[in-house]
């Protein structure tokens, strides 16, 4: 050791010694050493020196003006998953008159959840238990006076606009096609890039398969994924499981590897219209967003990820508004995409284009490999559109597969179960 800090690490010691033994002060001046700039160092210095003395002293936070809540767990007192499967749903609301919780679907307010009452203690706390529930990932809302609301105990709210709903995942035991299992996992990349269509700065989410980083000469097919109305580019990630299902299908050995992108299917602001015009918006949207994938999108991933670029590479799908895009795009382009998944489309008018790509059906089934279509059979939102457009298809000798969904709603009980198997069918 250089014997400058010999002779620094002596000082230090001195200085600790005179300290503890009360000979000297923190501010009494040290005789025979040079006060200056380095001199609150070496007091900082020694005094860290004893630092587990300070520590010793030191006292358990306490609130400083704790009440009831402060003495028991968080757990108790916010909704509680039993090893059961089921559910003690609580919420603190002592003002409340009425409280129940909603689980499961509820869109739109004919078709509504099983409701359930909440009973209150004498401290204002609202529960009630619920199930056993059978695996699955659940909506949650609390009815309070007639207010709805998302769980503010749960960890996982709904993707939404506005958001009024949380999530419930029940794991299932053995894990079902929603679950995350102990495999290999692709991954979720948050994007931003710049819309020349819209002329604003726009949110990109990506899923890129197990190995995609271990590889980096390999390309890869890749999917398209709208969501539906009033939802988030977040919504095919967290209520969807897109990764998830992806994951245990390519482990599995039943979809091959690919990259998913789920844009922002709104490219207009779907709150500046009132709910009379919504028929208006879509077809207003439906286009906008058809010019932002071609223009924008489809240019920003093929920069930077590695995609394929041929049609048969290339899919398209989506949910409600999403699957009404799909069809749109998927018809007027039908040069550009293999294969479309349409789940409970909102076709709610026609644009001019798409009757002028229905009046070429043959380009239709000379390029669309597979066509899938999908609805509840007791979807009241769009399930007769969907068997409108079936109709249509028919009349055109378009191929397609149909499946509806015994005693579903509009809802992802019909939506994850389409992808899930809309994936075991691509870039075969």
């Amino acid at each position: 050791m250089h014997s400058t800090a010999l002779g620094s690490l002596a000082t230090f010691q001195a200085i600790e010694k005179r300290l503890h033994t009360g000979q000297i002060s923190i501010g009494t001046p040290l005789h025979g050493m040079k006060t200056g700039p380095l001199f609150p160092l070496v007091v900082l210095a020694s005094s860290s020196l004893f630092q587990p003395d300070l520590y010793a002293q030191s006292k358990e936070y306490t609130p400083l003006h704790p009440n009831a809540a402060d003495t028991i767990a968080k757990a108790s007192i916010i909704t509680e998953l039993l090893p059961s499967r089921s559910v003690v749903f609580r919420l603190k609301a002592p003002d409340a008159r009425q409280v129940s919780v909603l689980v499961g679907f509820s869109n739109p307010p004919t078709a509504m959840a099983p409701s359930y009452p909440l009973k209150k203690d004498n401290d204002g706390l609202w529960s009630a238990t619920v199930g056993p529930l059978a695996p699955d990932l659940y909506e949650v809302q609390f009815n309070v006076d007639g207010l709805m609301i998302a769980d503010p105990g749960s960890p996982m709210p709904k993707p939404q606009r506005q958001v009024n709903t949380s999530l419930l995942e029940i794991p299932g035991d053995p894990p079902t096609f929603l679950d995350t299992r102990d495999i290999p996992h692709g991954a979720i990349r948050a994007e931003i890039y710049r819309s020349k269509v819209l002329n604003g700065t726009r949110p990109l989410l990506v899923y890129t398969p197990p190995g995609y980083d271990q590889h980096p000469q390999e390309s890869y097919p890749v999917l398209f994924l709208y969501h539906g109305y009033g939802d988030t580019v977040y919504s095919w990630v967290t209520e969807g499981r897109v990764q998830q299902i992806l994951d245990n299908s390519i482990a599995d050995g039943r979809a091959v590897p690919m990259v998913v992108v789920v844009p922002d299917t709104h490219a207009l602001d779907p709150d500046q219209i009132p709910r009379t015009q919504v028929g208006h918006y879509l077809n207003e949207n439906v286009q906008a967003e058809d010019r932002e994938l071609f223009e924008d999108i489809i240019p920003f991933v093929t920069a930077h990820y590695r995609i394929r670029t041929d049609a048969k590479d290339r899919a398209l799908a989506g949910l409600s508004m999403g699957g009404y895009q799909t069809v749109y795009t998927g018809f007027v382009h039908p040069d550009k995409f293999s294969a479309l998944g349409v789940f409970s489309a909102g076709i709610l008018g026609e644009p001019q284009p798409l009757e002028q790509a229905l009046q070429t059906p043959e380009k239709i089934t000379a390029n669309i490999r597979y066509l899938y279509v999908t609805t509840g059979s007791k979807d009241p939102v769009t399930g007769p559109r969907t068997e409108e457009f079936i109709e249509r298809l028919d009349q055109l000798k378009v191929p397609y597969s149909f499946e509806r969904y015994p005693d579903q709603i509009h809802s992802m009980e019909v939506w994850r179960p389409s992808l899930n198997k809309f994936v075991s069918k691509l870039f075969r």
